[in-house]
C-alpha cells in the first residue's frame, strides 16, 4: 500500500545450510532467498513512508541563529536618549566635567540641584501584611491626592544634602531656594557654583522676577550657573541622590505631606551624619574618547 513504512530487509540462508527453510520469496517487498547478502533496493528505500515529513518543513530550529537575530519586530520598540551632537552639546558636558574634577574647596562650593514631582496617593482596600514565603500585597488601584515638588540640593564633596518640599514648582520658589544657599547655607562662600539642568524656571531671570531688582542682582552676584546639556541631565549627580531617595523613601504611597516631610527628613538626617558623598570616576578625558561620536567632526583642515 502507498504510504505504509518500508521494512527492513532481511537476508535467509538457503536449505541445507543450517537447516531451515527460507522465508516465501513473494513476500511484500522482500527479495528471495539468497545465499548470501544482496544490497537494498534503492527504490523502495527512497519511497514516502507513512509518516510526516518533518524535515521540509520551515521549523524555527531550522533557521540559524543569526537569521532570528536580523528578524525586524515592529510590534517592539525601546527609548533612549538621543542627543543633538555637536558643539551645542559637547561644550557644557566638558564644563560640568572639568568643574567635578576640582578639588574641594569651601570658597567656591558645588552643589548640584534638580527637582521631582511626587504624586500622593491612597489605599483604596488595606494591604495584605506580608506572610513567611509571601511578600506584602498592595491592590493596583490607588486614590489620587495632588501633588509635591521635591528640591534636592547636593553638595557632593561634602556630604551634604538638603530636600525641600514645596506645594508647586513655580519661579518664585526656586528663586526662594537659591536665596537659601547664599544667605543660610553658604554665607561665607565667595561665589556658589550651581549644577543644574535646563528646565524653564532655572534661569537667572527667575530671581528678577520673584524680588526687587537690587536684592536679585545681590544674590546672583553670589552663584555661578552651570547647565547640563539637553538631554545630558545624566551629568547632574543631583540626579543619583534623586535615585536614593527613590527606592529609600519615595517608593512607597503616601497620602499627605506631613508622611512625605517626616520620611524625607528621616534620610536625609541619616545621610547627612553619616556624610554620605558621592565619588564620581568619569572624567573629560572619557568622554573624548567614549564619547567621541557626539563630538563636531571638525573638516575645516586646522590642527
Amino acid at each position: 500500500m502507498r504510504g505504509s513504512a518500508p521494512q527492513q530487509e532481511t537476508t535467509t540462508p538457503a536449505p541445507g545450510i543450517d537447516g531451515r527453510a527460507s522465508r516465501p520469496p513473494d513476500r511484500d517487498r522482500l527479495h528471495p532467498g539468497s545465499r548470501w547478502a544482496r544490497p537494498l533496493d534503492l527504490t523502495l528505500t527512497r519511497r514516502e513512508s507513512g509518516r510526516i515529513g518533518l524535515c521540509g518543513l520551515d521549523l524555527p530550529r531550522n533557521d540559524s541563529p543569526d537569521v532570528k537575530k536580523n528578524e525586524l519586530k515592529p510590534w517592539q520598540h525601546e527609548q533612549w536618549c538621543i542627543p543633538e551632537v555637536g558643539a551645542e552639546f559637547v561644550a557644557p558636558v566638558e564644563d560640568v566635567l572639568d568643574l567635578y574634577e576640582e578639588e574641594y574647596d569651601p570658597r567656591y562650593p558645588t552643589v548640584c540641584f534638580d527637582e521631582k514631582l511626587i504624586t500622593l496617593r491612597a489605599d483604596v482596600r488595606p494591604p495584605q501584611p506580608p506572610a513567611p514565603g509571601q511578600p506584602e500585597r498592595i491592590d493596583d488601584e490607588d486614590e489620587r491626592l495632588g501633588t509635591a515638588n521635591l528640591f534636592f540640593m547636593v553638595e557632593p564633596l561634602a556630604g551634604w544634602r538638603h530636600v525641600e518640599m514645596t506645594e508647586r514648582r513655580t519661579k518664585l520658589d526656586y528663586a526662594e531656594r537659591i536665596r537659601w544657599l547664599v544667605d543660610r547655607v553658604y554665607p561665607t562662600a565667595e561665589y556658589i557654583r550651581i549644577v543644574q539642568d535646563n528646565l524653564n524656571t532655572h534661569t537667572p531671570a527667575a530671581l528678577d522676577e520673584a524680588f526687587p531688582p537690587a536684592e536679585a542682582r545681590r544674590i546672583l552676584q553670589r552663584v555661578e550657573f552651570h547647565y547640563t546639556p539637553k538631554h545630558g541631565s545624566w551629568l547632574n549627580l543631583a540626579e543619583i541622590e534623586i535615585s536614593i531617595f527613590q527606592r529609600g523613601c519615595l517608593s512607597r504611597r503616601m497620602d499627605c505631606l506631613a508622611t512625605l516631610r517626616r520620611r524625607i527628613n528621616t534620610l536625609e538626617l541619616k545621610r547627612n551624619r553619616e556624610r554620605r558623598m558621592i565619588s564620581w570616576q568619569f572624567t573629560t578625558t572619557d568622554a573624548r574618547e567614549k564619547l567621541h561620536d557626539l563630538y563636531p567632526d571638525l573638516k575645516n583642515g586646522l590642527d
